[in-house]
């Protein structure tokens, strides 16, 4: 699966005008919504409010396969607010939100053709950091996934922690 890797910082263009760098990548995610068992339910409001902010702040990787889209992941780097509110499943509501501390956190990993071990090894071969949180849901029930290491060289350790 090739994959394009992006340098960060935010799109200097307005979500109310993108440019077409912006429309391309929003097309790639809503035809992933459209074939996820997950998303392709959710209203198109709910896909842009979950969706947007990670592509203006280019928190986001799209993975393809043949040059089309096959997964995406986002992240947040949060406050202890933020951090707590996302726990809480009341979702991020402002972009400032999505980078307003230190601790990274992957929002969305999506992978509707089944590309979700390549693109979970891709993150843990990949990733700048030395820990992660992910929020887990399944069956009603939500749990936060720590990923921690030492250091870039040392093997991963996964921490679980269910919530209330």
């Amino acid at each position: 699966m090739q994959d394009t890797p992006d340098q960060g910082g935010m799109i200097a263009v307005s979500p109310l005008y993108p440019n077409d760098d912006v429309i391309k990548i929003v097309g790639e995610v809503c035809f992933l919504c459209f074939h996820s068992t997950l998303y392709r339910h959710w209203s198109m409001r709910d896909i842009g409010r979950v969706f947007e902010p990670p592509v203006y702040l280019k928190q986001f990787h799209l993975y393809r396969a043949r040059n089309v889209a096959r997964g995406l992941v986002t992240w947040a780097k949060l406050d202890a607010a933020a951090e707590a509110k996302h726990m809480s499943g009341a979702g991020l509501d402002d972009f400032e939100e999505w980078r307003s501390g230190d601790q990274f956190w992957i929002m969305d990993l999506m992978a509707p053709w089944g590309h979700g071990r390549t693109i979970i090894k891709s993150i843990l071969a990949t990733f700048p950091a030395n820990d992660f949180k992910t929020l887990r849901v399944h069956n009603g029930k939500r749990a936060v996934m720590h990923w921690t290491r030492a250091s870039a060289s040392s093997p991963w350790r996964l921490h679980r922690s269910a919530l209330s």
